[in-house]
């Protein structure tokens, strides 16, 4: 198992690449702190999250509303349950997948 070094505060987590036994792996890439970054990369970072994230969260809304308030998409809804088991389905595929395929899901550009 890996830990981190922790700061006075939790914001100055620093993960290493130090195994609890106390030796270290030279093959585990350490992680540079994020205070390390440019203010701008800082920035565009929390942009893209926040855009990704208001995305999401503006097309769930949008298909509530549809499905809550457009007669025809709610009598469909009603009388068809493929959509929820389709989406459904998908979901526990891609949380499979995620788990097969951790090293995937952790690395980043």
């Amino acid at each position: 198992q890996l830990y981190g070094q922790h700061g006075s505060m939790a914001d100055e987590y620093v993960p290493t690449a130090e195994r609890l036994d106390g030796q270290w792996d030279d093959s585990i890439p350490v992680a540079k702190a994020i205070c390390d970054y440019e203010v701008e990369v800082r920035h565009g970072f929390v942009r893209k999250t926040f855009g990704i994230l208001g995305v999401q969260l503006a097309v769930t809304f949008g298909w509530v509303l549809l499905c809550a308030y457009h007669d025809g998409t709610r009598l469909y809804m009603q009388q068809n349950s493929w959509p929820i088991v389709l989406g459904s389905v998908a979901s526990v595929v891609a949380i499979i997948g995620m788990v097969c395929c951790i090293q995937t899901v952790r690395s980043y550009p």
